[in-house]
């Protein structure tokens, strides 16, 4: 049972979401079985973790049907019966977070049972509400909703006059579109760039031309002026666009819901991503500097909760911008800030990072040994941490061994991309030479020697791409000199 969809699902939610979600089976309005609502109970005794031995289902069916002979079949449809409350309640925390379509659809359920009194009422409920969000980026679909949900109650009436209501939706509608075609393009661009994909979004260049005709119009909705301008950035590359964005983002704080500006920070985020792999560290202290920011103003955290990945590559950034005590001071400050599910297991392998950045190879190999490889990612890192404190302590044949374990776990890997994998078996291949020469080095003549830099030059230039280039290339420079 610890392995279903739904204990997933249940390891995902906060606190407050699994106590609603308990609430949510227990209402008689969406759940009448009494047998579920035990089930219910059961699980969500094992929170957060949800490992509990005891978790199992013979035990659940015991508790829930005490006089009964044990059926797998029972407990299976009682297991589903639950999963598809979970998938009700997600749409309803969804639902609940559009505020100004629900009054839309409450106007359209009094429309059609003439309800108009009531009807006006919502309406001026949903004026005022847009009100407070009136700059809000992220509303132009409920901004549709509402002037279609006017024009409709003016045909019912069937009044023969001018009603500006159907100009408006029309208007709406237009910047609906536009906006939602603009955020599409923008992803598009951005997958073209990271996985040589081949989107291709339909009249794009008319309707980027139409945009800047009528630029006074359109630069007003601040959902066509943001990715209007992270488009640009995208299409041309240049550092100027990239910077006209970042202001124009810091400009909009606030006038989007956190989750969206989130996403588009991870374009401006993805940029600089581009700089460093393509060689260049200038850009380090470029993203530090930014993340500063997001973290200042909570744009990475949702619900107070700082994703693990964001944690792992600000810690990986700083520790290459040389930022030792910065990082060191980072991973411990935000470590309760992280998913409790992952929080030891992304805290210490965040540590051992930093500990071998501070030369203390020891210390870091003794962190490894307290992360759990739930994840490939962390059980990737640890190895590739783990081989580079052993050649550091010179433990050589450690090393070897290593590299082989190594070898097979990225080949067998099959949520690994062909290019993460490649990058990897083409590390290994390096590194077995590095160790190689260097476990020999002090009894080669110099000669010998220097063969054997060029052989692992030459090795450097064939085996393409290279995962953690820059410590190879250290390596061999080490040699060399």
């Amino acid at each position: 049972m610890k392995d279903s969809k739904l204990i997933s699902i249940l390891r995902s939610l906060n606190t407050r979401e699994r106590s609603r979600f308990r609430e949510y089976v227990n209402s008689p309005f969406f759940n009448k079985h009494e047998a579920v609502k035990v089930l219910c109970d059961y699980i969500l005794k094992s929170a957060p973790h949800f490992e509990d031995k005891a978790l199992d289902k013979k035990d659940a069916f015991e508790i829930i049907f005490p006089k009964d002979k044990y059926s797998e079949q029972r407990i299976y449809t009682l297991q589903s019966n639950l999963l598809e409350l979970m998938n009700g309640y997600l749409a309803q925390l969804h639902f609940e977070e559009k505020i100004l379509e629900q009054k839309c659809f409450t106007m359209a359920e009094l429309r059609k049972r003439n309800e108009l009194k009531q009807w006006q009422t919502v309406k001026k409920q949903y004026l005022i509400l847009r009100d407070k969000n009136q700059f809000r980026g992220d509303e132009q679909e409920a901004y549709f909703q509402f002037y279609k949900e006017s024009d409709a109650l003016f045909i019912a009436q069937q009044m023969r006059q001018y009603d500006e209501n159907l100009q408006l939706k029309s208007d709406s509608l237009d910047s609906f579109y536009i906006s939602e075609k603009l955020k599409a393009a923008c992803d598009m661009y951005s997958r073209n760039i990271v996985i040589k994909a081949d989107y291709k979004s339909w009249e794009l260049s008319g309707l980027l031309e139409a945009i800047e005709r009528d630029w006074a119009r359109f630069s007003k909705i601040h959902s066509i002026e943001v990715y209007f301008g992270i488009l640009k950035m995208l299409v041309s590359g240049l550092e100027e666009d990239y910077r006209e964005v970042k202001v124009l983002l810091k400009k909009h704080l606030g006038n989007f819901k956190q989750e969206e500006t989130k996403v588009q920070f991870d374009y401006v985020i993805n940029y600089i991503i581009r700089h460093l792999n393509s060689g260049r560290p200038d850009w380090y202290m470029e993203f530090l500097d930014l993340h500063r920011f997001l973290l200042d103003n909570e744009i990475l955290m949702m619900d107070g909760i700082l994703p693990e990945w964001d944690y792992k590559n600000i810690v990986t950034v700083a520790l290459r911008a040389d930022e030792l005590n910065w990082a060191e001071e980072f991973i411990r400050n935000y470590r309760d800030k992280l998913p409790e599910f992952v929080r030891d297991n992304a805290f210490n392998y965040n540590l051992a990072a930093f500990y071998f950045a501070a030369k203390d190879y020891k210390m870091a190999l003794q962190l490894l040994q307290q992360v759990n490889f739930t994840d490939e990612s962390y059980q990737l890192g640890s190895k590739i941490i783990q081989l580079k404190s052993y050649y550091e302590l010179g433990e050589w044949e450690t090393g070897i061994s290593l590299i082989s374990a190594f070898r097979q776990l990225v080949e067998r890997s099959k949520s690994l991309s062909e290019y993460r994998k490649l990058s990897n078996l083409n590390m290994l291949k390096l590194a077995k030479k590095i160790i190689s020469l260097s476990q020999d080095w002090d009894f080669l003549t110099d000669s010998v020697q220097r063969k054997g830099i060029v052989s692992l030059e030459e090795a450097l230039k064939k085996y393409q791409p290279q995962a953690n280039l820059d410590w190879l290339m250290e390596k061999i420079e080490a040699l060399k000199n």
